[in-house]
């Protein structure tokens, strides 16, 4: 999914999946700050070093990893490749078993 600035009206629109949307500047999803991304990061970290230490799976299998890339893809807050609700990289926090959506969409 891409961003741009519509000059015309001044608002930012996105394309997902081919389905366009756009946010009022006032409505525009923003990434959490420094802290609090740094703290996901941290909790991602910790619930993954206790799984693999139970011997629990971390990867999540692919078909698992397809299907929350398809709900994020679709997604409002799905900007750049990232998640503007936790501020993650969906190429990572897919695949990872352990992980949820900030939005409780898988």
């Amino acid at each position: 999914m891409g961003s741009y600035r519509d000059i015309t009206t001044n608002d930012i629109v996105g394309i997902a999946d081919g389905t366009p949307f756009v946010w009022d500047l006032e409505e525009e999803p923003k990434m959490p700050n420094k802290k609090q991304m740094a703290k996901n990061v941290l909790n991602s970290a910790k619930t993954g070093i206790k799984s693999a230490l139970t011997g629990k799976k971390l990867k999540a299998d692919a078909e698992t990893i397809k299907r929350r890339k398809a709900i994020c893809d679709k997604c409002k807050y799905y900007i750049d490749k990232r998640c503007s609700q936790c501020g993650c990289f969906l190429k990572y926090k897919a695949a990872l078993e352990t992980e949820s959506c900030p939005a409780g969409k898988w």
